[in-house]
């Protein structure tokens, strides 16, 4: 999926990004990067086993996903600790 955005969102992202907390800033002026680089972006969802599952996992957190040839594996990252937890929906798969 490709995100498109509008001037007036680049400007709301924009003003997000000057107003969040520092992991948030980082994550945000990443994809900000990209939205200027012109990259396409993809972009993956979790399933509703998946956010069940984050709801039990607390403290910052980066979502990391890697594609497979049968499915999309998902691990949770604390950013403080470095833990990760695999949320995969095998499932799915």
């Amino acid at each position: 999926m490709v995100i498109q955005i509008t001037s007036t969102e680049r400007e709301h992202l924009i003003n997000a990004i000057t107003s969040a907390n520092l992991p948030d800033k980082t994550i945000l002026w990443n994809l900000l990067k990209e939205l200027k680089s012109g990259k396409s972006l993809r972009c993956f969802r979790l399933t509703e086993q998946q956010e069940e599952k984050c709801k039990s996992i607390h403290g910052y957190k980066s979502y990391i996903f890697t594609p497979t040839g049968i499915g999309t594996k998902v691990k949770v990252k604390l950013l403080d600790t470095g833990k990760e937890f695999d949320i995969t929906d095998y499932d799915t798969w």
